[in-house]
């Protein structure tokens, strides 16, 4: 691919005649990538390799998934890290994994119009990501599980946008956890249907967690504060 080789998208033959978004691609890249056009004909590039929602369902569901490919543990782990994307209009469920998501996930970003609901109605125990990653919603969070918190280990960022929303019949505690021993620590937010405004926070490798009110944390986020 030469250099500043770019990507457009079309919507009807010829294509020359309907060009829209476009990607450029430059002159070389490596290691995982993935682009994607989306229907509203935007494109969205990650530097991992991404699993994107094409339509409401299961997580575990082939047909919610670009190319049908399934997440899951072995592939997550074998490329480093994956990241997960859902745009907005799909509607994204986790009652299969029953309380834990094991896949190792860079990044979770739900857009807005976009909503991701985690554990599984009449399963008590909450959710729970077994690896750091940075969860990013800028839509719906809905939480299905009667009781129990939503629980992301140590070196997490977790980022509730303005305009976010939280879906559910109960209110639920964001909460981190030690990695090493799998118990619970401090608190980090406390959801509920009535909930307004934006937080952002991170936490670090031994537990403690810094808040913004206008900075969107990530992993780089996170190292920073610990140097």
């Amino acid at each position: 691919m030469g250099s500043g080789s770019v990507a457009y998208y079309y919507k009807t033959l010829p294509a020359s005649g309907s060009l829209g978004a476009s990607y450029k691609l430059g002159s070389k890249f490596s290691g995982p990538f993935t682009f994607i056009v989306l229907l509203s004909g935007s494109i969205r590039s990650f530097g991992t390799a991404s699993f994107i929602a094409t339509a409401s369902g299961g997580f575990l569901s082939k047909s919610t998934w670009a190319g049908g490919v399934i997440p899951s543990t072995s592939l997550c782990t074998l490329l480093h890290a994956c990241s997960l994307y859902i745009p907005s209009g799909y509607v994204i469920t986790t009652a299969e994994l029953n309380g834990l998501l094991d896949m190792n996930f860079k990044e979770i970003v739900v857009e807005s119009g976009a909503t991701l609901t985690l554990g599984t109605a009449g399963v008590s125990g909450g959710f729970r990501f077994k690896y750091a990653l940075t969860l990013s919603i800028l839509g719906v969070l809905g939480f299905a599980s009667p009781s129990g918190s939503i629980e992301l280990p140590w070196l997490s960022a977790f980022n509730f946008f303005s305009g976010a929303r939280y879906s559910s019949s109960r209110t639920a505690q964001v909460r981190t956890y030690n990695p090493l021993t799998w118990s619970v620590g401090s608190m980090l937010i406390e959801l509920s249907s009535s909930y307004t405004g934006s937080y952002y926070v991170s936490v670090s490798l031994l537990g403690f967690k810094k808040v913004s009110s206008t900075r969107k944390c990530d992993f780089l986020y996170i190292l920073v504060h610990l140097l």
